[in-house]
Order: structure tokens, then C-alpha cells, then sequence
């Protein structure tokens, strides 16, 4: 994946124990506007198994659960813009975002991150 955006805040919603989540938006082409299949479903399967060890590990992030959300890109800036304004706009705070696949969509994301002073 190349790159990743940062923003910082974490929420309580449905965790039991009132356990703060941490929760990550993710940007992966899983298809292009064709149908053309990508590889965001193998990479946003990684992603998630990763969340799952993180959580099921004592040692990392103790006291937290983490979260991902999954959004499909198309490889496509419109998409991945779309998705990142649901995310910045939409409960659940997300406190990272992940992605996205190709530097054409990363770029564009990284630079109108800046507008929410998300750290990048």
C-alpha cells in the first residue's frame, strides 16, 4: 500500500466494557469503473487480519479495540474522494486512513487531507 493519512480521535460505540475503538477507514481497489478485478480485496483482507491480531493481542494497543472499514476505490480518484468525505464527514471517527492501492489516488487524498489538518 502506498501511502497513508492520519487524523487523531477515538470513540466508544458498541464495544463492550465502554473499551475505546480505534477506528481505521480503508481505501482498496477491489475492481476498476470496467469490472476489471484489482488486488483491494487481498490487500483489504491483509489489512483485516492484521486489525484481528492487534486486537487479539495483549501486549499491542492494550486497552483499545481497533476497527476497519472497508471502501472500494476503482483505482480511481473520484471514488477514493468520495469515500475519504464519507469518512471524514460520517461517524464513527476514524483516526487513520489506509491507502489507498495506486499513487494516482494517494496523492490527490494526501494533499486534500491537509484541508482537515489531518497529519500526514
Amino acid at each position: 500500500i502506498n501511502g497513508f493519512l492520519i487524523a487523531a480521535e477515538t470513540s466508544n460505540q458498541n464495544q463492550p466494557n465502554d473499551i475505546p475503538t480505534l477506528n481505521i477507514g480503508g481505501f482498496f481497489a477491489f475492481n476498476n469503473d470496467e469490472g476489471k478485478p484489482l488486488y483491494g480485496r487481498e490487500i483489504s483482507t491483509i489489512a483485516q487480519i492484521a486489525v484481528e491480531e492487534i486486537n487479539n493481542s495483549t501486549s499491542i494497543l492494550p486497552g483499545y479495540q481497533m476497527k476497519l472499514f472497508v471502501e472500494n476505490s476503482h483505482g480511481s480518484i473520484n471514488y477514493a474522494q468520495r469515500a475519504f468525505f464519507n469518512y471524514v464527514y460520517y461517524k464513527p471517527t476514524k483516526i487513520m486512513l489506509l491507502g489507498a492501492d495506486f499513487s494516482t489516488v494517494t496523492e490527490p487524498l494526501a494533499s486534500t487531507s491537509a484541508l482537515w489538518n489531518l497529519i500526514q
